[in-house]
């Protein structure tokens, strides 16, 4: 039986990661349309932001960039979409 994949709940869990990681970020600024670049986030942090997810959502994105995503809407889309797909074992 498959699980059911929650959007608002992946982007809540998304954003958290997001304002956890960068202190200047003020609660509650991040929507979908946010992007990256807008929110200055340097390779340093592109690492530790794969690693939070990968660790929050049980995933593995080592083929994934966040790099490759424009926005946060894009990354909740990719992830949600990741989540859906059939685990292999």
């Amino acid at each position: 039986m498959s699980e059911i994949i929650d959007t608002a709940d992946v982007t809540a869990r998304i954003t958290k990661i997001i304002n956890n990681q960068l202190d200047n970020i003020p609660e509650g600024s991040i929507t979908l349309e946010t992007s990256f670049e807008d929110l200055e986030v340097d390779s340093f942090a592109i690492v530790e932001m794969i690693f939070n997810l990968e660790e929050e959502f049980d995933i593995d994105l080592s083929h994934g960039n966040i790099q490759e995503f424009s926005t946060v809407g894009n990354l909740v889309d990719e992830l949600v979409t990741h989540l859906k797909s059939p685990r292999p074992g």
